[in-house]
């Protein structure tokens, strides 16, 4: 498997079960980062986790000046998630 040189992957845990996980890549140089894979387990979503999850990623990177990622149109909570939270 080949890694980017500025991927970062973090496992989002709860009572040190995985429920998720997310994979960044960062770029100290530009400030523009990109989230490359986001995911929380289907018994866990809509329950809080996945914005207490990326709240804690974004408090990790403070210096950043723009997130990117993509997600398909249809994807209605995604688009929800990602845009109003």
């Amino acid at each position: 498997m080949t890694v980017s040189p500025g991927a970062v992957i973090y496992h989002i845990l709860l009572g040190g079960e995985q429920v998720g996980g997310a994979v960044l890549n960062i770029n100290n140089e530009t400030h523009h980062n990109m989230l490359d894979l986001f995911y929380i387990s289907t018994k866990c979503q809509s329950k809080g986790g996945g914005y207490v999850a990326w709240k804690a990623i974004e408090a990790q990177y403070p210096e950043t000046e723009i997130w990117e990622l993509v997600t398909p149109y249809f994807e209605k909570r995604n688009i929800n998630f990602y845009i109003n939270k």
